[in-house]
């Protein structure tokens, strides 16, 4: 039997008879890491060493806080050691040599050795509900691998593992947000991560539509509100990456020769419905902020400054709502037309003709009657001209992508200041450079 103690009276965390968890103190939020003293002759593992950051729990706390409009809630405080106690198995898991699992999510959580997002659900009454956001105990992936890894029957494990219905994709693949894989994501949830993007978009919705101050404690500053709606503003940012992983995505799994290969691509129903998701989720609906919300945000007081962490803004210590849009409509622009991800759309049967049109049809042009909407119009025409530009996009993928171009600028007809700009910006008119662009505040690690 295995169990975690306190380290003894005067015994050092370097002794190599001792595998520790360093509970560590930071000034900010930070990754926690697991890692070995490995004997270079034999492989044999020596020693496991964890660093957990304290503040690992801040950015799910400011998460819980938001989403139930509570400063001094038992169920965030909860779900912050929930996550906790998930986050010391996952680096325990490191320590005996276990990599990321970025499909374990898709298979119902099946292992620790994932990037978990809180799964936050509705419950009976229509309330947001945090009770299971993040799961008990190890996974049957987890069990799989320590078996593979460690028991006595390895070919069994094996046959177990292959029985076991789940994927396998770590960091290599998972990471890139243009990536050919379409079942690895960080921070996401469930198997179908369009219908769960979308889940997390109404969710969203419903929480900024009840923040208000209750979300802060009696004493604290008004402009901490801030703190919480940079985290619920841009709640669905993460699966938004598995979302447009299913556009030009393949289902791919690895195998030895002479067994059956599995390199399929995502239907392209599932493509085109990604496609749409992505796209709706950047309406002048989805990204608005009521008014009454705005005028919360008040500026912060002195000894209190903004930091990279703030919602961003162009007024300066003002709350600037179509910045913040601009953030997050950029965020999926640069996903939904990745260069990479274009060309494998290239005589596809979701082809990149059927995407860009999507994409281009929703530009508004002299249509445009919000900031956001203008804003988002200015920043697709910019993303596609950065795709058009690149040297990663391929020449097929550059013809298509241009002539659509060329073919938006003959059919343009505008007499409005943004459908006149709009239409410079076809003409090639150089757009402002990337410095000007607002950006998402940093998420990760949660």
């Amino acid at each position: 039997a295995y169990r975690v103690e306190i380290l003894p009276e005067g015994a050092d965390p370097m002794d190599s008879r001792f595998n520790v968890i360093n509970w560590v103190h930071r000034a900010t939020r930070g990754w926690s890491y697991g890692a070995s003293i490995i004997d270079p002759r034999t492989g044999e593992i020596i020693k496991g060493h964890v660093t957990l950051g304290s503040l690992r729990v801040r950015q799910d706390i400011l998460i819980a806080e938001a989403l139930l409009n509570d400063a001094d809630s038992a169920e965030a405080q909860a779900m912050a050691l929930a996550r906790i106690r998930q986050l010391s198995a996952h680096e325990v898991g490191h320590t005996i040599g276990i990599a990321h699992n970025f499909a374990a999510s898709e298979s119902d959580r099946a292992s620790v050795m994932d990037y978990p997002h809180p799964l936050i659900t509705l419950d009976a009454d229509g309330n947001i509900a945090l009770n299971d956001a993040y799961d008990e105990g190890i996974g049957l992936w987890d069990k799989l691998v320590v078996a593979y890894g460690y028991g006595d029957s390895p070919e069994q494990a094996i046959s177990d593992i292959q029985n076991s219905g789940i994927n396998y994709v770590s960091d290599r693949h998972a990471r890139p947000v243009d990536g050919a894989f379409a079942d690895g994501h960080l921070w996401d949830n469930h198997n179908d991560p369009t219908s769960e993007y979308r889940r997390l978009g109404d969710i969203r919705r419903k929480a900024l539509s009840q923040l208000n101050q209750s979300a802060l404690a009696n004493g604290d500053i008004a402009a901490r509100l801030d703190d919480l709606l940079v985290p619920l503003y841009n709640l669905p940012r993460y699966q938004a990456d598995g979302v447009a992983k299913q556009i030009g995505g393949f289902n791919i799994q690895s195998s030895l020769v002479g067994e059956a290969q599995q390199l399929t691509p995502v239907p392209a129903q599932r493509q085109q419905q990604a496609t749409l998701a992505l796209i709706e989720s950047i309406s002048d609906e989805a990204l608005a902020i009521q008014p009454e919300l705005i005028q919360l945000l008040v500026p912060h007081p002195t000894g209190f400054n903004r930091t990279r962490e703030s919602s961003p803004s162009q007024l300066a210590e003002l709350a600037d709502n179509t910045a913040m849009a601009e953030a997050y409509i950029r965020h999926v622009l640069q996903r939904l037309v990745a260069p990479n991800r274009l060309n494998r759309l290239v005589g596809a049967s979701y082809s990149l003709e059927q995407h860009l049109d999507l994409v281009i049809n929703m530009l508004e042009f002299d249509q445009a009657r919000t900031s956001i909407a203008q804003r988002r119009d200015v920043i697709s025409l910019r993303a596609l001209f950065d795709s058009l530009d690149s040297s990663s996009l391929s020449e097929e993928a550059k013809t298509i992508l241009w002539a659509k171009l060329v073919d938006l600028n003959e059919q343009t007809n505008v007499t409005s200041a943004h459908g006149k700009r709009m239409s410079s910006l076809l003409d090639g008119v150089s757009p402002p450079s990337a410095s000007d662009a607002q950006m998402l505040p940093p998420g990760s690690p949660i």
